[in-house]
C-alpha cells in the first residue's frame, strides 16, 4: 500500500483490505423451495412417489402411509382407512380419476368413496409391488415379487409369458404404447406382439448396472442408473448422457429425472438435485434450502412446479415457478440486511450489508471485502455508491470511505469538511461530483476535496439533478433546491412537496417520481407543476417507498416497506401490481435506495432478507385454469350429517350432495378452494347463489362464503377463482334446497286459496242463513210477544177470573143442595153478588199494578193483606201477618215486579184456602238486603216430587223468573207448606 495513502489516515486508524472469496457459484441462487414433513402434517417423512389428480390435489406416497395435499393442509390415509399396507411404493391416476397405490402388500384402488385391494398371493411377502404403470387402454400393469400382473375386469391376472430374467426393477409404457420392463444386469425388455424383446445398454458391464427409474419424454427415454444417466432416441441404441460432463462430475446413483414445460431438467441423485438449462448444469444442495443428500423421486405438476421427494426422512421439497430468486446467507453473504448494490466498470457487482460488511461478485463467485477500522472490522454499512471504478462506502458512525480499486481514503469530520460521521445517502451528478447526505447537512466531493454548501445543516436522505448546477434534496423538512451551492425553495405550489421526506428519486416519462416516507409515490411534472399521488388508495400495500427504478420492460418498480410493486401506465391511469409470496417474494421490507438494474435485465432489490432478483423477461409457463372444489359445508358452524339431509356425498371430499334442508336449518357456510401451489396467494374468489342473487360477489382471498337465514327455495352456489384478478374458466356449481315450511308450500297455498274461496261461499251462505234466521227470529219474537201476552192474559184470567168463577160454581152447588127457602136463596145470591164484585175488584188490581203511584213495597203488601183478609173472612182459617211497616214505602218496585209479586202470593193464598186444609196461614215480610216474603200454613201439605203440577205452581215459577226473584216451595205430607219469595233489591 503506498505511503502517501497511509499518511492520509489518522494515526489511530488503520485500514486493511483482505480480499477473500467463497467457492460458491452465483448460479446456485437460493430457489424458492418449501420443505414439508411430519411437522406440517405429512403422514411420514420418507417419500417414494407423487401424483396429481384432476382437482389439483397432490398425492404423496411414503414409507408410512398416503397423504393428500392441497397447498395448505394434508389429509392422511393408512391401513386404518383400508390400505393393505402403509408402505407406498408407486402412485398413478387412472382414466376414471381413481388413485392406484402400489404397496408392500398388493395394489389399492381408491375412487374417493372406497378402497378396493388386489392381492396376488395369500403370502403377503409375495405381494410387494415394486413397479406400476398405466397403459393407454386404461389397464394397470405392475411388478410384484418378480411376477408381472395386469388388472383386467377388476381382477389381478398374471401376465404370461414372463421373461424370467432375474430381478425385475421397473415397468413402464414407452412412446409406442408398448409395455417395457427393466431388470438387473442393465437389460430392457419390450413387449412386442406378445413376446418380450431384450435390449442391452451398450458400453456398460451388465453385471454392475442397475436401472432404478425411467422417464418418457416424447420418443426419448431416460434411464436412471447406479452408473449415471442414460437415454435413447426412438429405436436407436442407448447412450450415456455426457452433456456438460454430467457423468464425469459424479459417479453415484441417479434416481429420477423430470423435465419442466419451461425446458429445465431436474435430476435426482444421492448427492442432492441437479438442474440443466440453457446456461448449463447447476447443483442444488443445502445452500439452496434442500437440506438432504439422497433424493428418491421427482414430480412436475400441472403448474410446472417441481416436487422433490426425500428418502432420508426429510419429507419433500416444493420448488414453485416463481419470478423472484434469492441471494442470502446460504450463498455466502455475511448478512441478509442489504444496504446498497452497484456495478463497477469492470463488471464486478458490489453489495453493502449492515452487520456483514462489504461483498462483491465476480465470475459468479461471492467474495468478501473486509474493512478494518481502528484494528476492528467494520461491518455496519449505511449505504453504497459505485461510480465507474470508485466504490463509496458510508459506514454507520465511522464516516465515509472511497476505494478506487487499489487504494482507500477514509473521510471523517476531523480530517475533512464532512459534516457528520453518520452518512445516509450518496449521489453522483453529471459532473462527476459526489453529493453526501449526512445527519447534519449536505457535503459535496469535487476535485479531490469535500466542500460544504452554506445553510445546509438539515439531515439529507436523497438527491436528484434537475439541471446544470441545480439539485433537489430530500431532507428532514421536505424538498429543497440546491442551486450553485445555495439552498432555495422549490418552484412548486404544492404543500406536500415542502413537507414530505423524500427517500428516492426517479426520472421517467418526462416526470419526476418521488418515493416518500408516508405519502406514497408523488409524480411531479416540474414544468407544469402538476402532481399526482399513488398511495394505498390506488392499490399500494404501503405509503412508505424506499427505492425506485425503471425496468427494461418499461414498468416502474418500487421497493417499499412491504415488498415490491410494479407500476404501469395506461389510458385509464396507473395500475399497480404487488408481488407477494407466491411470486417468490415473502413478506419483507426493502431498504432505502438499495436497488440495482443489471445488464442482463434483472432487477436486484436489497431487503432485510437478502437480495431478491427479478427477471421481467423470464419465460412464463402458461397457467393452468384454476378449478375450485368444494371442501366442506357446515350448518350453523358444524359439519352436516350427510345421511340426515342428503342421499349421497361427492367423490373425494365427502361433501353432502344435493342437500335438502328444513326451512329452519338455513345458516350455511361453504368452504371451497382452487388448488394452486405456485399462485396460492394471488388467488381470489367470487361467488353468488343462483336463485337468490344476481351478480358475483366482490373478489376476496377468503375461501369461504356464509349465508344466514336463507329463505326457502332451490339454489345453486356458484364459485369461480381469479388469478391476479382474472377469472378462471371453471365454475364450481353446488346445488341445494331449503325446503319451505308446510304453510309455505304450493299445495298448502292452493289449499288456503280453496279454503278462502270456500270460506267466502260459507260466509255468504251463513249471512243468508243469518238474515233468514234474523227475520225468523223477529217473527218468533213477535209470536213470543203475542204468546206471552196471551199467556199473561191467561194467567191473569186464571188468577182473577178463574178463582172467582170457581167460587161462584161452588156457591151454586151449595145452592143446589139447600132447601129452597127464600131467605137462604137470598144469602147465596148475595154471595154471588159479592164474588162478582170481587171479580171486578180483581180487574181493578190489574189496573192498580200499572199505576206508578203505587210503586213501593208498602202499598203492594198492604193491598195483598186486604186481599188475604177478604179471602179468609168466611173460612175457618186463621190468617195473620208480620213485618208491614211504614219504612217499606222507600223500597221502589216496577209495575212488572208489583204485578208478579201480587199474583204469586195471591196464587199461594188461594192454594192455602182451597187445598191445604190448614187451620192458620201466616204471612211474613222482611226487607234488609233483599225483600223476603214468607207464606206458611199448617195444612196437609203434599209431596212436591210426586204431585202433578198444575197451572198455579208453574205460573208462580214463571212469574218469579220474570222478575229475577227466587221462589222456594217446601211441603211435606201432613207437614204443612211454606213458600219463600226473595227479590234482590
Amino acid at each position: 500500500m503506498p505511503n502517501y495513502f497511509l499518511n492520509r489516515i489518522s494515526k489511530n486508524t488503520r485500514l486493511f483490505v483482505v480480499l477473500t472469496f467463497s467457492c460458491l457459484k452465483l448460479a446456485s441462487q437460493n430457489l424458492l423451495i418449501h420443505n414439508y414433513n411430519v411437522d406440517e402434517g405429512l403422514i411420514q417423512s420418507q417419500v417414494n412417489a407423487f401424483c396429481q389428480d384432476a382437482d389439483g390435489y397432490t398425492w404423496i406416497g411414503t414409507y408410512g402411509g398416503l397423504s393428500r395435499f392441497d397447498g395448505s393442509a394434508f389429509t392422511n390415509f393408512s391401513t386404518a382407512d383400508g390400505l393393505p399396507d402403509n408402505y407406498i411404493s408407486a402412485l398413478t391416476i387412472d382414466h376414471e380419476g381413481a388413485l392406484w397405490c402400489g404397496t408392500a402388500n398388493g395394489l389399492s384402488r381408491y375412487n374417493g368413496k372406497k378402497i378396493t385391494n388386489y392381492f396376488f398371493s395369500k403370502d403377503p411377502a409375495k405381494n410387494y409391488v415394486t413397479g406400476m404403470a398405466l397403459h393407454p387402454d386404461g389397464t394397470i400393469w405392475c411388478i410384484a415379487s418378480q411376477h408381472i400382473y395386469e388388472i383386467k375386469n377388476n381382477k389381478a391376472v398374471e401376465f404370461s409369458p414372463s421373461p424370467h430374467i432375474g430381478n425385475l426393477n421397473h415397468i413402464y409404457v414407452n412412446y409406442n404404447g408398448n409395455v417395457c420392463i427393466t431388470a438387473t444386469q442393465g437389460t430392457l425388455y419390450e413387449l412386442r406382439y406378445g413376446k418380450w424383446e431384450p435390449e442391452s445398454i451398450n458400453g456398460i458391464s451388465q453385471n454392475s448396472l442397475t436401472i432404478y427409474n425411467l422417464y418418457i419424454e416424447g420418443d426419448r427415454t431416460w434411464f436412471c442408473t447406479n452408473k449415471g444417466l442414460y437415454y435413447k432416441e426412438g429405436n436407436h441404441p442407448v447412450l450415456a448422457y455426457e452433456q456438460f460432463g454430467f457423468n464425469k462430475i459424479f459417479s453415484n446413483t441417479v434416481t429420477d429425472i423430470k423435465k419442466t414445460r419451461a425446458g429445465v431438467y431436474w435430476i435426482a441423485t444421492e448427492n442432492g438435485v441437479y438442474t440443466i438449462d440453457k446456461k448449463g448444469l447447476h447443483h442444488y444442495t443445502k445452500s439452496n434450502g434442500i437440506t438432504l443428500s439422497k433424493i428418491s423421486t421427482l414430480f412436475i405438476d400441472r403448474e410446472d412446479n417441481t416436487w422433490i421427494g426425500s428418502a432420508g426422512g426429510e419429507g419433500f421439497f416444493l420448488y414453485t415457478n416463481a419470478p423472484f430468486k434469492n441471494i442470502n446467507e446460504f450463498n455466502g453473504l455475511s448478512s441478509n440486511n442489504i444496504r446498497g448494490i452497484g456495478k463497477d466498470a469492470s463488471g464486478t457487482i458490489w453489495i453493502a450489508t449492515y452487520g456483514g460488511g462489504l461483498h462483491y461478485i465476480k465470475k459468479d463467485k461471492i467474495n468478501t471485502f473486509p474493512i478494518v477500522v481502528d484494528r476492528h472490522t467494520s461491518t455496519n454499512i449505511n449505504t453504497l455508491l459505485v461510480k465507474d471504478n470508485d466504490i463509496w462506502i458510508a459506514l454507520d458512525g465511522k464516516g465515509l470511505i472511497k476505494y478506487n480499486g487499489t487504494s482507500l481514503v477514509h473521510f471523517l469530520p476531523s480530517n475533512s469538511l464532512l459534516p457528520s460521521k453518520y452518512i445516509f445517502s450518496l449521489y453522483a451528478d453529471s459532473q462527476k461530483r459526489i453529493w453526501i447526505g449526512s445527519g447534519e447537512g449536505v457535503a459535496v466531493y469535487s476535485d479531490g476535496q469535500i466542500k460544504k454548501p452554506d445553510h445546509s445543516n438539515n439531515a439529507a436522505f436523497s438527491f436528484e439533478e434537475i439541471g446544470k448546477d441545480s439539485l433537489l434534496i430530500g431532507n428532514m423538512f421536505g424538498l429543497q433546491l440546491m442551486h450553485n451551492y445555495k439552498l432555495a425553495d422549490i418552484p412548486s405550489n404544492h404543500p406536500v412537496l415542502k413537507k414530505a421526506i423524500v427517500y428516492c428519486f426517479l426520472k421517467a416519462e418526462n416526470k419526476l417520481w418521488l418515493g416518500t416516507d408516508n405519502n406514497g409515490i408523488l409524480i411531479w411534472d416540474i414544468k407544469t407543476d402538476s402532481l399526482q399521488a399513488l398511495t394505498t388508495k390506488n392499490g399500494m400495500s404501503t405509503n412508505l417507498v424506499y427505492s425506485l427504478v425503471k425496468g427494461p420492460d418499461g414498468l416502474i418498480y418500487a421497493g417499499t416497506g412491504r415488498g415490491v410493486h410494479a407500476i404501469s401506465a395506461g389510458t385509464d391511469g396507473y395500475k399497480i401490481k404487488v408481488f407477494n409470496k407466491s411470486d417468490g417474494l415473502p413478506a419483507l421490507e426493502c431498504n432505502r435506495q438499495a436497488i440495482f438494474l443489471n445488464d442482463d435485465s434483472t432487477i436486484w432489490f436489497g431487503t432485510s432478507k437478502g437480495i431478491f432478483l427479478f427477471n421481467p423477461f423470464r419465460q412464463e409457463v402458461p397457467h393452468v385454469q384454476l378449478k375450485p372444489v368444494m371442501q366442506s359445508v357446515e350448518l350453523f358452524s358444524k359439519p352436516i350429517v350427510r345421511s340426515k339431509y342428503a342421499d349421497s356425498a361427492d367423490q373425494w371430499n365427502h361433501v353432502p350432495w344435493l342437500l335438502r334442508l328444513p326451512y329452519n336449518q338455513n345458516n350455511l357456510s361453504f368452504y371451497f378452494k382452487a388448488i394452486s401451489f405456485a399462485n396460492n396467494e394471488r388467488i381470489s374468489y367470487q361467488y353468488y347463489i343462483d336463485g337468490l342473487e344476481q351478480t358475483w360477489s366482490a373478489p376476496s382471498t377468503l375461501n369461504f362464503a356464509s349465508y344466514n337465514s336463507l329463505p326457502p327455495g332451490s339454489y345453486v352456489l356458484k364459485v369461480r377463482a381469479l388469478l391476479n384478478g382474472i377469472p378462471s374458466g371453471h365454475i364450481l356449481e353446488y346445488p341445494f334446497e331449503i325446503k319451505a315450511p308446510f304453510y309455505a308450500t304450493v299445495y298448502f297455498k292452493a289449499a288456503i286459496i280453496i279454503l278462502l274461496i270456500s270460506l267466502g261461499f260459507f260466509i255468504q251462505f251463513t249471512r243468508n242463513i243469518y238474515q233468514r234466521r234474523k227475520l225468523l227470529q223477529l217473527e218468533n219474537i213477535r209470536k213470543e210477544e203475542q204468546k206471552s201476552l196471551k199467556q199473561r192474559m191467561a194467567e191473569d184470567f186464571h188468577d182473577e177470573m178463574g178463582n172467582k168463577i170457581t167460587r161462584i160454581n161452588l156457591l151454586t152447588e151449595v145452592l143446589k143442595t139447600k132447601e129452597a127457602t127464600s131467605q137462604s136463596t137470598n144469602i147465596i145470591l148475595d154471595q154471588i153478588k159479592d164474588n162478582a164484585g170481587e171479580l171486578y175488584t180483581g180487574t181493578n188490581d190489574i189496573i192498580w199494578s200499572l199505576n206508578v203511584e203505587s210503586d213501593n213495597l208498602f202499598d203492594t203488601m198492604e193491598r195483598l193483606l186486604q186481599f188475604a183478609r177478604q179471602l179468609f173472612e168466611d173460612s175457618s182459617i186463621l190468617f195473620s201477618y208480620t213485618g208491614l211497616a211504614p219504612g217499606l214505602e222507600k223500597i221502589k218496585l216496577s209495575s212488572e215486579q208489583r204485578r208478579n209479586i201480587m199474583m204469586i202470593l195471591k196464587e199461594a193464598l188461594n192454594n192455602s184456602l182451597k187445598h191445604s186444609g190448614a187451620h192458620y196461614v201466616k204471612l211474613e215480610i222482611a226487607s234488609e238486603k233483599n225483600i223476603i216474603v214468607m207464606l206458611t200454613d199448617d195444612g196437609t201439605g203434599f209431596e212436591i216430587t210426586t204431585t202433578k203440577k198444575g197451572h198455579g205452581i208453574e205460573n208462580m215459577k214463571r212469574r218469579a223468573e220474570r222478575i229475577n226473584a227466587g221462589l222456594v216451595i217446601n211441603s211435606k205430607k201432613n207437614g204443612g207448606t211454606s213458600i219463600k219469595l226473595t227479590l234482590t233489591l
